[in-house]
Formats: C-alpha cells, sequence, structure tokens
C-alpha cells in the first residue's frame, strides 16, 4: 500500500472520530436538559403544593370570658390655698422662727422666752386655757396633753387639777416658768397635722412685735381637685369619663364637674374634679393628704368604659357582605354583635364561652373586622382576656395551644 492510500485511510478515520464525538456531545446535551427541565417542573409543584397547604392550614381559637376598655395614665393636682389662721398677740423680740411643715404641739416661733405652738383644734384658741374654764378648745388641748402621755385621766373638756398639772409638765419640757395657764396667743388651732406653715412678714428674728400682727398662714382652705391635660389629650377624655384618683393605698372615685381653659393663655385644659356626689374627691379621707399647698396625685381616665363578655382575637372576626359581623365556629358562621374591642380582642355577643373559632389572616382577608384605633397620649388597655394563641392545626386533626395574659401599656 502506498503512501497516498495511507493518508487517505487516516483521513478517513479521523473524520469518523469527531462525528462520533458530535453524536455523543448531542446526546449528552440533550440528556442534561431533559433532566433540568424535569427538576424545574418538580420544584414549581412541589412549591405550588407547599403554597397549597400554608393556606388550608387553619388557626382556630377558644372564645373565653374577660373584658376590655382603654384608660388614660394622667395625675391630678390637689390645689389647698394658704389663708391667715392667727395674729400675733405676744410683744417682745422674735428670737426663734420654723416654718415649713410642723406637727401638733411643735413651735412656730418664740417671743422673749415665750413659744407659740400648734396644737390641732377644730375651733380657733379665743382664751387663756386656766382652771375652771370649759370647752372644745379645753378639750382640744387635753387631747394634745393626752398624747404626748402628760395626761393621764380622759379628756372631759374642763381645765381640772390633772390638766393644770399636765401643763405645768409640758411648759418644763418646753424651758418655759411651769404656770399651769396657757395664755392667749400662746396657741395656734390648725384642723390637722402635720402642715406647712408660713409665719407673716413682720415675724421675722429680731424684729420687735407689739400684738396684732397678721402671724401664722397655712393651707387650711377647701380643697380643689385638678386635672390638667393637653389640648391633644382632652380630645380624648369624654366629659361623662369616670376616674380613679390615687394616694398612697387610698383610691377615690372622681367625675368631672367643669372644663376650663388653661392659665396663662396656655394649651392646656383644666378639669374640675369631685366625688361622684359632689364634694372633695378625698371624702373622709381627706386626713390622710399632706396639708400642703398644692400636691399632685396619680390618675386614671376611663376614656372607654371597662366592657365585660365573651372576647375573641379581633382577626376571627369577619364582616359579611350585607356588613354584618360574623365569626367562624366548627359548626359554621355564627352572626355575632360587637360590643368593643382592644389590643386585638373582641367582645361580642351570640356566642358562646369555649367555643372554637376561626382566625383568619388578616393581610390575605378583605373581610376582617378593621383594626381599632389607638389614642395617642399615655394609655394603658385594660385586656383581661386570655388571649388565644389559637391551634395551628391540619384540617381535621385539631391540637390543643396555649394561652396569655395580655396587658400592655402603651407609651407615646
Amino acid at each position: 500500500m502506498g503512501d497516498a492510500e495511507v493518508s487517505h485511510v487516516w483521513a478517513r478515520r479521523r473524520l469518523w472520530r469527531s462525528l462520533s464525538l458530535l453524536v455523543i456531545t448531542c446526546l449528552l446535551s440533550l440528556a442534561v436538559g431533559w433532566w433540568a427541565a424535569r427538576a424545574t417542573i418538580e420544584g414549581s409543584v412541589g412549591a405550588a403544593e407547599g403554597e397549597d397547604s400554608a393556606l388550608t392550614e387553619e388557626i382556630w381559637a377558644e372564645a373565653t370570658s374577660g373584658s376590655v376598655g382603654r384608660t388614660l395614665n394622667l395625675s391630678t393636682t390637689v390645689r389647698q390655698p394658704t389663708e391667715s389662721i392667727a395674729q400675733n398677740r405676744l410683744s417682745g423680740i422674735v428670737r426663734e422662727v420654723n416654718e415649713g411643715e410642723l406637727e401638733n404641739g411643735e413651735v412656730i416661733y418664740l417671743v422673749d422666752s415665750t413659744p407659740v405652738r400648734l396644737i390641732e383644734s377644730q375651733e380657733p384658741f379665743w382664751r387663756d386655757l386656766e382652771p375652771g374654764v370649759a370647752g372644745h378648745d379645753v378639750l382640744a388641748l387635753q387631747h394634745f396633753l393626752q398624747d404626748e402621755g402628760l395626761l393621764a385621766s380622759e379628756p372631759s373638756g374642763s381645765y381640772d387639777a390633772d390638766t393644770e398639772a399636765a401643763v405645768q409638765s409640758w411648759q418644763e419640757e418646753l424651758g418655759s416658768t411651769p404656770t399651769g395657764v396657757v395664755q392667749l396667743g400662746e396657741t395656734v388651732a390648725v384642723p390637722e397635722s402635720p402642715v406647712e406653715v408660713q409665719v407673716g412678714e413682720a415675724i421675722r428674728v429680731g424684729a420687735e412685735l407689739s400684738g396684732g400682727e397678721e402671724s401664722v398662714f397655712a393651707p387650711v382652705g377647701e380643697r380643689r381637685f385638678v386635672m390638667v391635660v393637653q389640648e391633644a389629650q382632652a380630645q380624648q377624655i369624654p366629659t361623662e369619663a369616670s376616674i380613679r384618683v390615687t394616694y398612697d393605698d387610698y383610691e377615690w372615685d372622681a367625675v368631672i364637674s367643669s372644663v376650663e381653659d388653661g392659665a396663662d393663655q396656655s394649651t392646656n385644659v383644666e378639669y374640675q374634679l369631685t366625688a361622684p356626689n359632689g364634694g372633695e374627691v378625698c371624702l373622709d379621707d381627706c386626713h390622710v393628704l399632706p396639708a400642703e399647698t398644692q400636691l399632685t396625685l396619680r390618675s386614671q381616665v376611663a376614656v372607654v368604659p371597662e366592657i365585660e363578655g365573651i372576647g375573641v382575637p379581633t382577626a376571627a372576626v369577619r364582616i359579611s357582605s350585607e356588613g354584618e359581623p360574623y365569626v367562624t365556629t366548627r359548626h359554621g358562621d355564627v352572626p355575632v354583635e360587637v360590643l368593643g374591642s382592644g389590643q386585638g380582642v373582641a367582645i361580642v355577643e351570640g356566642l358562646e364561652g369555649g367555643t372554637e373559632v376561626r382566625v383568619f389572616d388578616e393581610s390575605r382577608s378583605t373581610h376582617t373586622m378593621p383594626p381599632e384605633d389607638n389614642a395617642d397620649g399615655d394609655e394603658e388597655v385594660i385586656n383581661e382576656v386570655p388571649e388565644p394563641t389559637g391551634q395551628s392545626t391540619e384540617e381535621g386533626s385539631p391540637e390543643s395551644g396555649d394561652q396569655s395574659d395580655v396587658q400592655e401599656e402603651i407609651t407615646d
């Protein structure tokens, strides 16, 4: 075989080899494309099936008894005007002055060697207290001496020998001459103590007194309970709102008696408060309040009155095409009346406690109950209904879920 024939044979072999490689490459490409297409189709079908499964998953919750409402946490100011409660009856040089909060029996000021003392009494002292006199002023003095452990006998209102001896002991404790007589001007009557006391301009250390000067001032006038709020908050407070005022362990109900504009041309609004039947808010407990010209107390305003009944998640309440609310139970749709709502819970009528209701995804539905409007301000939502977390179940296979109490305070 010549060189030409050999070259021809090798050329044919190379041609067949190239054609074989081309065919194999095409077959491989077809196989890979078929596999990718099948994987894509199966993945899409699987995702669609997963989405359909998620859509068919239901959440159920149990209707429970409870209450909802909305309150504003504010403050109430107690204003008590300062009035003159005594004139000076002594003459001499003022040697000592004590202003501020004073207890029963404490010295207000000292003229020469005679102290002027604070004594709790519902009536003013108007005469010398000495053996033989009787009256409410004597009774007030005796109660004080008894509280100090100086008078062993029961107060009678008559200035007897026991009272005289007790006064002498008291005067000795104060460094005064033990005369056994309390002269007019040595005691100043206040309804209660401790009390914030101020002295008149003439009562200053080193000043000389001749008698008749306005000497002692104290907040003994009628208390006014005032709630001052901003205009935006005032728009949320109905005039018939019920209010709870708190001081230490004491709580009092109050109502709005009148509404006034704030002082100094401010945008504030002032609500005058009284007890529900009139009078001071503190009623018979006013004695527990400090006798100050201005005192701040905590208060809670019921913006939306508390409503009790059967509670369900608001996402369980749907609106029909006729605009009527209803819930879906295990036995079908049940029409209800929404009495009130707050923080994701609706109080409804027409449903029994313990009934399971379906909770819908509000983001997917246009027929659920619209969300509650949140008021501005320092607000507390009363929600004593255990907010059902519901049961996440597959259709026809219910599972029990947990329930937790919800009470939230919103601070704007």
